[in-house]
């Protein structure tokens, strides 16, 4: 599977996860380093987002990928905000 195929799957994954917490899905990226990917994920809502936010997507975020076993390999998810403009 692509990167764009992956990034698109992913998205597809995310959104009903945040929508059923309250959450706005804002980007996700793909980034590779050293030979690992991670799945970067922002996310806001009208109230602002935070620590316990994060954590909270994240891992429902992660049960969810799990559930779809989306990676061939170990990957590292991030979850935040993209914070005030």
């Amino acid at each position: 599977m692509g990167r764009g195929e992956l990034l698109e799957r992913a998205k597809n994954v995310v959104l009903p996860v945040l929508d059923g917490l309250g959450y706005g899905l804002v980007e996700v990226s793909l980034v590779a380093s050293h030979g690992r990917m991670t799945l970067r994920i922002f996310i806001d809502r009208r109230e602002g987002i935070t620590l316990d936010d994060c954590a909270r997507a994240s891992k429902a975020i992660s049960a969810e990928l799990d559930q779809h076993d989306m990676f061939d390999s170990r990957y590292y998810l991030e979850v935040s905000s993209p914070g005030a403009e």
